[in-house]
């Protein structure tokens, strides 16, 4: 090669970049990567250093005319491109010589005697050939000899083993970066968390949330909110619950009320109520107390396992309680929505109890809110028409149920059952 190039010199032939290219192909085929890293280190600008290569080559093969050649070339001919410098690169690691290739990379990226080539720009070309393991091992041995790469370089290549997706590999390169003294952005970590849910990893997810945390990476919120969503639709409350755990611990992440509704109605939905009980009384330490939407969701999940008709009733006491307790013109007092105070109607109707039914009424038609008493008359038929129609009852058993009567009859009465 350095034949060829010596002659042209000669000829007063400038070579095109094309044909440099050839030539560092043809050299590195017949195994002299050594010689076609020196060419493609002058011809960037790198003047001869073997202190600082490290390659050994002797002055018979490399000699000063062809220095002078690249010299005297470098006004005229155009500059390397990624592929140029993707060949070296290749042409090292499929020798598996990753200190060499480190060093080569390390030179052609330092500042000294031309224009920056950015380290980043140089790997891209060696990352799409599929060498993501051997990038990365290239990066270590780059940091190792004190001339780390750019933060661009390692944010590259995080996002090449996600789109893998190889999450873990990536968060190996995030700490690797760490190392070398970069405090990569935000933009690094979303791909991985991406990738860590993508395979349902979302142990992982969150740990890597954590370490976020640990290490000031902003803005924290949006990135909450997302997990929160994710975690939410794939049906993983105690993964939201630590992440609501891990976000208390953070002054700059905002925990609301909404937040926690959603985890409880998570755990609600897979009837995980003693869970979701345990997450009211996280959230009441947290300063907030349940709202409407916190005992909708409990009630929905009692009703699922279908035989907690004791905790529906101590859930209706306990909401009965606050209301009378707190004034209803208070900015902290409970409000009652129709989608809760419905369900607890049709539960009183569906197991017989007439008496909390006409408080729930009461309830509803102070906030005119809607019933649906056709439906509400359909299941009174189904389940309870023949409750006190017997002609042979006694008058004793008459006499101890007459109060109950009064509530059948006055519930009947508000639905237009006929008597």
């Amino acid at each position: 090669m350095l034949n060829v190039l010596l002659r042209m010199r000669e000829a007063q032939t400038v070579p095109s970049r094309t044909t440099l290219n050839s030539l560092l192909t043809a050299c590195i085929r017949v195994g002299e990567v050594d010689i076609a890293a020196e060419v493609v280190l002058c011809w960037s600008g790198k003047f001869r250093d073997d202190s600082k290569l490290g390659f050994g080559l002797s002055k018979d093969v490399i000699h000063e005319e062809f220095h002078e050649s690249l010299r005297d070339w470098r006004t005229t001919i155009e500059r390397p491109c990624g592929e140029t410098f993707t060949l070296v690169l290749k042409g090292y690691l499929e020798k598996n010589r990753v200190t060499d290739a480190a060093k080569f990379l390390g030179r052609l990226c330092s500042r000294e005697n031309s224009e920056h080539v950015p380290c980043s720009f140089v790997l891209n070309g060696v990352v799409d050939l599929g060498l993501r393991d051997e990038v990365h091992t290239m990066l270590q041995e780059m940091a190792s000899l004190n001339a780390p790469a750019d933060s661009m370089a390692y944010t590259n290549l995080i996002k090449a083993y996600c789109k893998l997706p190889q999450p873990l590999k990536a968060e190996a390169v995030l700490r690797d970066a760490r190392q070398a003294g970069h405090s990569l952005d935000i933009g690094s970590y979303v791909p991985i968390l991406d990738a860590f849910n993508l395979l349902q990893d979302y142990d992982c997810a969150h740990r890597l949330f954590r370490d976020m945390k640990q290490n000031d990476v902003v803005p924290l919120e949006p990135i909450m909110n997302k997990l929160l969503s994710v975690f939410e639709k794939e049906g993983k409350p105690y993964v939201m619950r630590k992440l609501l755990d891990t976000a208390l611990m953070e002054p700059r992440l905002k925990v609301d009320l909404h937040d926690w509704n959603r985890t409880i109605q998570t755990f609600s939905r897979q009837k995980l109520m003693f869970d979701a009980k345990a997450t009211v009384k996280k959230m009441r330490q947290a300063g907030f107390e349940p709202d409407a939407r916190t005992y909708t969701f409990l009630l929905g999940g009692y009703i699922l396992m279908g035989s907690k008709i004791n905790e529906i009733l101590l859930l209706w006491a306990e909401i009965k309680e606050r209301l009378a307790s707190s004034p209803s013109t208070s900015s902290t007092s409970l409000k009652l929505n129709e989608e809760l105070l419905n369900g607890f109607l049709t539960f009183f109707v569906k197991y017989g109890y007439f008496r909390h039914a006409l408080d729930v009424i009461a309830r509803m038609e102070e906030r005119s809110y809607w019933a649906d008493k056709q439906k509400l008359r359909n299941m009174y038929w189904h389940l309870h028409r023949d409750l006190y129609t017997s002609k042979h009852r006694s008058q004793r058993r008459i006499d101890m149920s007459q109060e109950r009567r009064k509530e059948v009859a006055a519930f009947k009465a508000w639905i237009g059952y006929p008597t």
